[in-house]
């Protein structure tokens, strides 16, 4: 089992884009950000999981701006702002499939199951992502 938190902006997994003859992703963070998870897997000894697995994935993102929780007012959505624009929830999992391809799982094709959520953080919080992997039960069918 897998469980560690990866601290920094959690970036998506955009569209791609051509330039001069490449494809290439239109998030330029992109690759900090998925090195920064294999750095942290390796950091903490994370071995291959071989088999089906499941994910959990809980990213903590910086509020923007137009999102500051407003506490007199007597909207509860804006005392406790709820993440729902971009980035999207499925690109968060995107980049971080991949970047735990070869690294702790054999191929994204291995997960079978994934949950996934984005909340903003909090006063003195940082934001980043709680990854937990677990090998999936498995059962012999005779």
């Amino acid at each position: 089992m897998i469980n560690i938190f990866v601290a920094g902006v959690p970036q998506p997994k955009g569209s791609t884009t051509h330039f001069r003859g490449r494809i290439t992703s239109a998030n330029p963070q992109l690759k900090d950000w998925e090195d920064s998870i294999r750095s942290n897997l390796f950091a903490n000894r994370c071995a291959m999981i071989l088999g089906p697995v499941t994910v959990d994935l809980g990213f903590w993102l910086p509020q923007p701006p137009s999102r500051m929780p407003r506490p007199r007012s007597k909207d509860p959505l804006k005392r406790h702002p709820i993440p729902d624009v971009k980035p999207d929830v499925d690109k968060l999992v995107r980049a971080c499939l991949d970047a735990f391809t070869n690294t702790v799982i054999q191929d994204d094709a291995r997960v079978v199951l994934i949950a996934a959520y984005k909340t903003y953080v909090g006063q003195g919080e940082s934001p980043g992502v709680r990854i937990k992997i677990h090998p999936y039960p498995t059962l012999e069918v005779r």
